[in-house]
């Protein structure tokens, strides 16, 4: 192994230990502010406390992921993510009343704002040595390596189409009303497009892998099920419980521009996941299946291994 290898190794394995810190302080804060809080806080710090825990193991996924498998593009993935947590964070703390910024908070803005920056530095630093893992998969072929970018980059728009498609699942629905929605049939509606649109994505990443055209358009089809029905969700939310904009106690005033927001981004993500969900489409017969995603011994693709983790 040489030196320069040895350095990306450890960088690796530094970047990874922080970010499992990173991920275990966030989610311990997380928890333990909701279960802390006062009771007349609970509704809000228990619905946004849920979404940033969410947001924080999506992102440490996105960083072992990345590391692991050389994505350079799902390291940009969890930057971005990063980001959108810190942003996040800070407009909590800006909108909690001075008298309510506990030390919980105030360790969760902190703990975000040391380590958000630190780990996305470690990780432009890491993804600026990758191309060994590609190297060993493919060699020199620059057609291949072409291929295999935009395979990646395709699975880096699914993934997080995953997290902002959960994200704003909850938004739209669970979360929106109060306890007694649970005893509702849209409760169950909104936990079957949860598993819905988990289910198309694993779809997504078992088509282009084993490169099966049907699937692919089924894919491509349906994709817009679960967009379409929060869409009609939200709307007629917004019509049986209009929001008082001018109450700044109205809980679900900040949850309604939260919710735009993500939705904003998730359609913005998905319209990009087709496009290059169609551009690896284009790839299929090329050769990528053969070299990639089957072993020398093994005709099978990899997909029937683990299809989610090894991109």
């Amino acid at each position: 192994m040489g030196a320069g290898n040895g350095i990306s190794e450890l960088g690796k394995k530094i970047f990874l230990a922080l970010v499992f810190v990173e991920a275990v302080v966030l989610v311990s804060l997380g928890i333990a502010r909701m279960s802390l809080v006062g009771s007349h806080q609970f509704e809000e710090v228990f619905r946004y406390g849920v979404l940033f825990i969410v947001s924080s193991l999506f992102v440490a996924y996105f960083a072992v992921d990345g590391v692991i498998n050389e994505n350079k593009f799902t390291l940009f993935a969890y930057i971005f993510s990063c980001l959108v947590m810190l942003l996040y964070v800070v407009y909590q703390f800006i909108l909690t009343p001075v008298t309510e910024r506990d030390t919980l908070l105030w360790a969760r803005l902190i703990a975000t704002a040391v380590m958000a920056p630190l780990t996305s530095i470690l990780a432009i630093l890491l993804f600026r040595k990758f191309g060994w893992r590609i190297y060993k998969k493919i060699g020199a072929d620059g057609q291949l390596v072409s291929m295999y970018q935009t395979y990646q980059i395709y699975v880096t728009f699914l993934r997080l189409d995953l997290q902002l498609m959960v994200m704003l699942i909850l938004l739209v629905g669970l979360f929106w009303l109060k306890s007694n929605f649970a005893q509702t049939a849209w409760f169950y509606l909104d936990l079957a497009s949860l598993l819905v649109n988990t289910v198309l994505t694993v779809v997504g990443l078992i088509a282009v892998r084993a490169e099966n055209k049907p699937a692919m358009i089924s894919f491509l089809v349906l994709i817009w099920l679960v967009p379409a029905y929060l869409v009609a969700r939200g709307a007629e939310l917004t019509r049986e419980h209009p929001i008082d904009w001018s109450n700044s106690n109205d809980i679900r005033r900040d949850i309604q521009i939260l919710t735009i927001l993500v939705g904003i981004l998730a359609l913005s993500n998905r319209v990009f996941e087709m496009i290059w969900a169609v551009k690896t489409w284009r790839n299929f017969g090329h050769g990528l299946k053969e070299r990639v995603f089957a072993r020398p011994d093994d005709t099978h693709s990899l997909v029937e291994k683990v299809p989610f983790l090894t991109a």
